[in-house]
């Protein structure tokens, strides 16, 4: 089996449970429910993110994924919730899906429209105010989840050393 980066990821998270706030996996049913809602067709890395995490967070990095069924009546960390609202509000384009917020107001979404010969697309963000989709450096979904992932393990460690700025945190799981 080829070592990818959500392998890698999964091993990273595997070692941090503790940290790990994450739904649980999603059935390829609601996967295929929500690729029909939106009208897109997601990549591996980011079904393979679903299917086994469903949406949820690792230290503080939050990822968007699914849910509930019920996209409608939902809110984050739904990422068919947030792009439908993103569409609404600021004229996203369709092809674009929501799956991670930066904390500054920066959304990063994975553009559908530009698919590479594994099947995966790109990361970009959206600038609101003129429309405009600029690129990031991650090629994947898996490449940015790996690297959100490495960074946060990076900041539990270092934050391990003042325990008390931890207490809230508690236990998580499904990995």
């Amino acid at each position: 089996m080829e070592h990818t980066d959500m392998t890698s990821a999964f091993e990273l998270i595997g070692l941090h449970m503790e940290h790990a706030y994450f739904l649980g996996p999603r059935d390829g049913t609601l996967i295929d429910k929500a690729e029909k809602r939106l009208g897109v067709r997601f990549p591996p890395s980011y079904r393979q993110f679903i299917a086994r995490l469903g949406a949820g967070a690792f230290g503080f990095a939050e990822f968007y994924g699914i849910v509930k069924a019920d996209f409608e009546h939902s809110s984050v960390p739904d990422a068919i919730w947030v792009t439908v609202n993103d569409r609404s509000r600021f004229g996203l384009p369709d092809f674009l899906v929501a799956v991670y917020d930066v904390g500054d107001g920066t959304t990063f979404y994975i553009d559908t429209s530009n698919v590479d010969n594994k099947g995966e697309s790109p990361i970009v963000t959206f600038y609101r105010a003129d429309s405009v989709i600029i690129a990031t450096p991650y090629t994947s979904f898996g490449q940015l989840f790996l690297e959100k992932m490495q960074q946060s393990a990076e900041d539990l460690e270092t934050a391990g050393e003042d325990e008390e700025d931890f207490e809230i945190l508690g236990g998580g799981g499904h990995l």
